[in-house]
């Protein structure tokens, strides 16, 4: 049986390493914050996003692989990805689904970074995974237009174990309602592609800044 939706919630006060840990801590299912809360990670690089589920005026967060490495100490997580200028981005390749240490903030147009495969992993796993900080990082360097935009807001059903409830692999929707919202315009856009053994860094992907 589904849990009914709380509408009172303690505020998440810590910041920083404090607040990266509870994220960590909350693994998969990720933290459900405010926009003030989680907006220091985000704009670190930390953390990323979920507009797809929230709660309220909460939306998950899940820390990125910058903010694990942050966690766990490692000074030189943001240096960790070289810029390079001049390497093509390939045509024809299929693009997947899924913000730092990641040089978003760096990029000129016609710039990129590599991210290299992980045990286990195929180029195209690592595309996938990219994604979300791609999406975070277009928001990030984002204005608002004057404009206004409504927007449906999904909430997901919960069971007595407090996970998300599903049916057929996917996430049970317990309320959906429309919001208005300031309409943003991205300033910078980035693309990102898986890379195979003709990349000058090998399997992993790459993410191009392209506006």
């Amino acid at each position: 049986m589904a849990k009914n939706v709380v509408n009172t919630r303690v505020p998440v006060e810590v910041r920083g390493r404090e607040l990266l840990a509870m994220i960590l801590a909350a693994g998969t299912a990720g933290l459900m914050l405010t926009q003030e809360e989680g907006l220091e990670a985000v704009q670190n690089g930390f953390a990323t996003v979920d507009t797809s589920v929230t709660e309220g005026e909460t939306a998950k967060v899940t820390l990125t692989e910058a903010g694990e490495a942050s966690l766990a100490g490692n000074a030189t997580a943001a240096s960790a990805f070289e810029v390079e200028d001049n390497v093509e981005m390939p045509t024809g390749t299929k693009r997947r689904g899924r913000t730092g240490g990641y040089p978003f903030a760096i990029l000129a147009i016609g710039q990129s970074f590599h991210v290299s495969v992980k045990a286990g992993e195929v180029p195209a796993d690592v595309a996938a995974r990219m994604q979300s900080s791609v999406s975070g990082a277009r928001t990030r360097f984002s204005e608002e237009t004057g404009e206004e935009e409504t927007v449906k807001v999904k909430t997901y059903a919960k069971g007595d174990d407090d996970k998300f409830l599903k049916v057929d692999g996917k996430r049970v929707v317990a309320t959906e309602t429309e919001v208005t919202r300031p309409k943003l315009k991205a300033t910078r856009d980035f693309t990102v592609k898986a890379a195979d053994a003709n990349d000058p860094k090998g399997l992993g992907a790459r993410i191009w800044r392209t506006a």
